[in-house]
């Protein structure tokens, strides 16, 4: 246990249970096995609840199982945000953890889920500071299933591309609120950046193309990642085409889409 966590998340992990985290859902957040929370629980004398009946919360679990222009975004917020974990004798888990000023948008999440599971509050330490998070999760064998047929899948960090949505510009919409950034190069260029694996910034590409065929778009490797970049005139087009006449997206980023 002491080689994988420091003593802050020691702490965040036992307040994380207080509050009603199960040991099996922490053992898979914190990448440890269910056996070392259990005697970290003890050694630290604190008493393990009851186990009790299952509990049944809302939940719709056919939200994926048509193409909606919800379900397209949901799936691309996913793909750049989302984590699916798997821990034996449990249904697998969809996770989702944003910086806690985009706590309104997993309530959006929430919402579209039609699920009672609880938004909870946490904290990352990184080398600089810790950062307050807000962190929703769910398991359901079918929503993961779902998924899975677009190319979402718990080992999509690696080697990911999307499958039946390249096309949907809602997919995309989802995946630039996730892992994309829109800003003003030098205070007055507008310029779209993406972060991803290369198969699936290369389908990105093949959009934006599909759009505009003289667009200058770009990818290359950063540290341990690929990232896409477009001229001005293309961020311009791309933005307009991801966030013009849509009903879901990240409001901080669509409002820089319009301005543009």
């Amino acid at each position: 246990m002491a080689k994988h966590l420091t003593r802050e998340q020691v702490q965040q992990m036992i307040s994380e249970y207080r509050q009603g985290d199960s040991s099996g859902i922490l053992a898979a957040r914190y990448g440890v096995t269910h056996k070392a929370i259990l005697g970290l629980l003890k050694r630290r004398d604190i008493p393990r609840r009851p186990q009790g009946p299952a509990r049944t919360m809302p939940l719709d679990e056919s939200v994926f199982d048509n193409i909606t222009e919800e379900s397209a975004y949901w799936a691309g917020f996913l793909m750049a945000d989302g984590c699916i974990s798997y821990q034996d004798g449990h249904s697998p888990c969809i996770s989702v953890e944003l910086s806690s000023e985009d706590q309104a948008h997993l309530e959006r999440f929430r919402v579209f889920l039609k699920s009672g599971h609880k938004i909870t509050s946490c904290s990352r330490t990184d080398s600089f500071s810790t950062k307050p998070k807000a962190r929703y999760q769910v398991r359901s064998k079918h929503l993961v299933s779902a998924l899975s047929q677009f190319g979402i899948t718990a080992s999509k960090s690696a080697s990911g591309y999307v499958r039946q949505l390249d096309a949907n510009r809602h997919f995309w919409r989802g995946l630039v609120d996730g892992d994309g950034c829109l800003f003003m190069a030098k205070g007055k260029y507008p310029s779209l950046r993406l972060c991803g694996t290369e198969p699936l910034l290369m389908q990105f590409r093949s959009f934006v193309l599909a759009l505009r065929p003289s667009a200058a778009v770009s990818i290359g490797r950063g540290p341990g990642i690929f990232r896409l970049w477009c001229d001005t005139r293309t961020s311009r087009n791309v933005a307009r085409c991801l966030y013009q006449n849509c009903s879901v997206y990240l409001p901080r980023k669509k409002t820089i889409a319009d301005d543009w």
